[in-house]
């Protein structure tokens, strides 16, 4: 323990005079801090003296540091100040150097350096040193986080990394691989290729490798579009117009969409190609009426959509052509069925659908929801149930609880097969509405041909979501029996009791029960049989 002087103070209290002398009393006041208690201990000590001209206070000044240590077991260090009337006040300063903490440092060392001026077989080494372990590393300026230390397949240039540690604090360094060899390389220096090498020496794009041309809309959208046939490619049921797949021996026929004033129809397609134009045509006179615009949809490399808002035309029959260039691939377009666009559909039914996650080709992860329009009727309603009864020994039936669903015949009138199709994938969907209300379906939907006709009916037998609520299965007013006693049995074969219908029965932890059902309210009752 050590005492540190902080303050004196000299207090006059008094004197006494003789014939030669005067003796003249004070106190003195002393404030010490106290290394090992680190507290201050105010002290008074009488005094006296015949020269009091000699007496001076002392006082440390105000904001010295007058001690200073190292918080146990860390590398904080703590200074204590005085505070110029006897007091202190402290700070702290985490990770001092001054207690042993050492900087964040991060060294990184070639492991090899590249055998050519493009080839990408260096590798780097990352060491870490000081602050608070563990480290983790990345590349910059954007590579992630991770806890591996080695790089590899690096080609010639000048590479920058980081450091963290588990404080957050970082550091950087820099490396440069410079290829062994220095005779000229050829190389691909296309950008858009997947080998692109800008630091070739020769630029030979005939060595470019390039991703497969994607261009592909995809079926459950609201719209049908199709591809038309590239040079050597046979007709199928998706690049053909439905005007256009009449099989032999049947009229061909025009089917057009059915799509009311106002409603803005988003279309998702896939595309690499580096311009992509959508335009909308009146059908009649074959002229553009409209251009819209795409947008790169948040839903991962090359997904697209555009937005159809119907509201500014006037009605018609209109398609849609999506077309696609690129100096590479090339051009490819498409084109949807035509769109009967109207002020309003009498006879017709909306059908909505989405899904919770990613399927049928399409990225729902953007929030898109598609909806067609077609001639449709609710035909019959076909009510079900679900339900729990018992009959007592007297004969009374007694429901226990009961299920309720209301399920509805759907019937689509005069449909192609395309659009039979669309709707048996969209009522599989998470989410379907029909007319704004909720269904699902157990089972498929199903059409049936008409004999040398292009169009058919089609059917699916629907369930309202959500129609009463939770039912009557939770309904804890069922109707009684009619007297029966309840007999159960301990599980070593002795009686535990016998108790009367309606009864509320507290039952040991095993039992076996002799002719009971215990009901969802908690009561047990004598059971058939």
């Amino acid at each position: 323990m050590a005492l540190i002087k902080l303050r004196e103070v000299y207090e006059y209290q008094g004197n006494q005079q003789y014939e030669q002398y005067t003796d003249y009393f004070y106190n003195l006041r002393k404030w010490e801090f106290d290394t090992s208690a680190k507290t201050v201990s105010v002290t008074d000590i009488p005094f006296t003296t015949n020269e009091p001209g000699s007496l001076e206070d002392y006082s440390r000044p105000p904001g010295e540091i007058f001690f200073t240590e190292c918080l146990p077991g860390t590398t904080t260090r703590r200074d204590y100040y005085h505070n110029g009337s006897g007091g202190f006040t402290v700070q702290d300063t985490p990770k001092s150097a001054f207690c042993g903490y050492a900087a964040l440092v991060l060294a990184a060392t070639v492991v090899k350096h590249p055998d050519t001026k493009i080839s990408r077989d260096g590798a780097v080494s990352l060491s870490a040193t000081g602050g608070t372990k563990p480290y983790q590393f990345r590349r910059l300026p954007d590579g992630l986080w991770v806890s591996t230390s080695s790089w590899g397949e690096l080609k010639e240039g000048v590479y920058n990394f980081g450091v963290r540690d588990a404080d957050g604090l970082t550091d950087t360094a820099e490396v440069t691989l410079t290829g062994i060899s220095q005779e000229p390389v050829p190389g691909c220096k296309d950008p858009r290729a997947t080998n692109y090498e800008p630091d070739a020496d020769i630029a030979d794009n005939t060595l470019c490798e390039y991703q497969p041309a994607a261009f592909f809309i995809p079926m459950m959208n609201s719209l049908r579009f199709v591809v038309p046939t590239l040079p050597g490619e046979l007709p199928n049921f998706d690049n053909q117009l439905f005007c256009q797949s009449a099989p032999a021996g049947f009229r061909p026929l025009r089917y057009f969409q059915k799509v009311v004033k106002g409603d803005q129809i988003t279309i998702q397609f896939i595309s690499n190609f580096q311009q992509v134009a959508v335009r909308v045509f009146n059908s009649v006179t074959n002229s553009q009426v409209a251009a819209l615009a795409t947008e790169e949809a948040d839903a991962g490399q090359n997904v697209k959509e555009f937005v159809w808002d119907t509201s500014a035309l006037p009605e018609g029959v209109y398609h849609l052509a999506i077309e696609a260039t690129d100096e590479i691939y090339g051009s490819r377009s498409a084109v949807s069925e035509p769109v009967d666009l109207r002020a309003e559909h009498p006879g017709t039914a909306l059908i909505e659908y989405y899904n919770i996650d990613n399927a049928y080709d399409l990225a729902y992860s953007t929030g898109i929801k598609n909806r067609v329009r077609v001639e449709a009727r609710f035909y019959q309603r076909r009510p079900a149930d679900e339900r729990s009864t018992y009959r007592d020994s007297k004969g009374k039936l007694i429901n226990l609880s009961a299920d309720n669903y209301r399920k509805v015949q759907f019937d689509t009138l005069q449909l192609p097969e395309w659009l039979h199709e669309k709707l048996a994938v969209a009522f599989s969907h998470d989410r379907v509405m029909v007319n704004s209300v909720a269904y699902q379906a157990e089972e498929g939907y199903e059409h049936e041909p008409i004999a040398r006709y292009l169009l058919s009916n089609g059917s699916i037998l629907l369930e309202q979501v959500g129609w009463f609520g939770k039912h009557n299965r939770h309904d804890t007013g069922s109707e009684g029996g009619s007297g029966d006693p309840v007999t159960i049995l301990n599980a070593d074969g002795t009686l535990y009791g016998v108790f009367q219908p309606g009864s509320t029965v507290t039952l040991p932890p095993v039992l076996v029960l002799d002719g009971i059902r215990l009901l969802e309210n908690g009561e047990y009752r004598k059971s058939e049989g």
